[in-house]
């Protein structure tokens, strides 16, 4: 069943910031409201299941069904939600609308935490300043339905987008990840094997190209500050499937794909 997230503006609160669930009664308003209430037609005496931004899972019973808010009540507390077994980061070029926002849907799905939009030397569609905050709520629109529909109990991030240059010298050097770049023309070292050498880790970057891929320099650029180049293999993957495959394999590997489920996912 999906998880519906309590942000600050789902919960009509006039502050930004984060919102922990106090209390038995709550208030839903917004478009959470309106989609809960218009689009999914829950009515009075529906239970549904709803995440706080202090990650804790709450059973609430519909009380009230109006327009623009929802009135309720707390029957069940679930208990926190345990992190995922590895942090992982996509820093994307941006692509085509479509293409783009496939990307951060289905990556969403398989449990990147955190996207990083690039503007690279091939990058087709740049941002226009005028557009960025709009793009941005477009993107945070579909991390948050993404999310709410795969039953994830935390919410993505998604940085401003940068260019390829100020992401290197953004990205100190982690001891404690793995820091892969997927470039078609890298014949020296293979996914499979880099991860097989390396030990856990807990967080992961993942840096995958525009349709047009990266140039040797920002291959090399990368690799200065230990971002390691990387081949998926014979097939040259589309821009757009690159990303969602390279989580696939780090979360197969590393994470929690693939695991048997278990009541392990609460703290």
């Amino acid at each position: 069943m999906p998880i519906f997230f309590l942000t600050p503006e789902a919960r009509g609160d006039a502050s930004p910031g984060r919102a922990a669930l106090v209390g038995e009664a709550l208030t839903i308003t917004g478009q959470l409201a309106r989609h809960l209430g218009a689009s999914l037609r829950h009515r009075p005496g529906d239970r549904i299941t709803v995440v706080d931004d202090a990650n804790t899972r709450c059973v609430i019973e519909l009380t009230e069904v109006r327009p623009a808010r929802i009135d309720a009540i707390v029957r069940e507390r679930l208990g926190g939600i345990a992190p995922p077994r590895l942090s992982i980061t996509l820093a994307q070029a941006i692509l085509k609308s479509s293409h783009m926002e496939h990307v951060l849907q289905k990556a969403t799905e398989l449990g990147v935490e955190r996207f990083t939009p690039l503007v690279t030397r091939r990058t087709v569609i740049r941002p226009r300043r005028e557009r960025e905050l709009r793009q941005l709520e477009r993107w945070r629109t579909i991390l948050l339905e993404a999310a709410q529909q795969s039953g994830r109990g935390w919410l993505p991030l998604i940085e401003a987008p940068l260019d390829f240059e100020s992401f290197c010298t953004k990205t100190a050097s982690d001891p404690d990840a793995v820091r892969l770049l997927f470039w078609e023309e890298e014949r020296a070292r293979g996914l499979r094997e880099t991860l097989e050498r390396r030990p856990t880790p807990s967080r992961a970057l993942v840096v995958v190209g525009p349709e047009g891929g990266f140039d040797r320099d920002e291959v090399a650029l990368a690799s200065k500050i230990g971002i390691i180049p990387v081949s998926l293999g014979d097939a040259t993957l589309r821009a757009e499937t690159a990303g969602p495959v390279a989580a696939t394999i780090l979360q197969y590997h590393w994470g929690d794909l693939g695991r048997r489920p278990s009541d392990g996912r609460t703290i």
